[in-house]
């Protein structure tokens, strides 16, 4: 399908002065939707990988979150134990 510039640019305005419905059945309706679709494919295709993007990057957050948690749950365990062993440490040292 080669169409010249010109015949594109006549194509395009007389798609933008007719309706839809009337233009339906024209080889510039047709042309222009062609247009369109990839485009819009494009657009669906970088929006697609967009929102993977964000997708990954947000469990990246959520792992980052959840390993935190761990670490300050076991960073407690072991401040609570060390605790414990000196309160016995000192419960020993006073009964002997």
């Amino acid at each position: 399908m080669s169409t010249s510039s010109s015949e594109y640019e006549t194509a395009s305005s007389e798609y933008e002065t007719a309706s839809d419905s009337q233009n339906e059945g024209s080889s510039s309706y047709e042309y222009e939707t062609a247009s369109d679709e990839e485009l819009d494919q494009e657009t669906l295709e970088k929006l697609l990988l967009q929102q993977q993007k964000k997708e990954k990057e947000e469990e990246k957050k959520e792992e980052e979150k959840e390993e935190e948690k761990e670490k300050k749950k076991k960073k407690k365990k072991k401040r609570k134990r060390k605790k414990k062993r000196k309160v016995l440490k000192k419960q020993k040292e006073k009964v002997p």
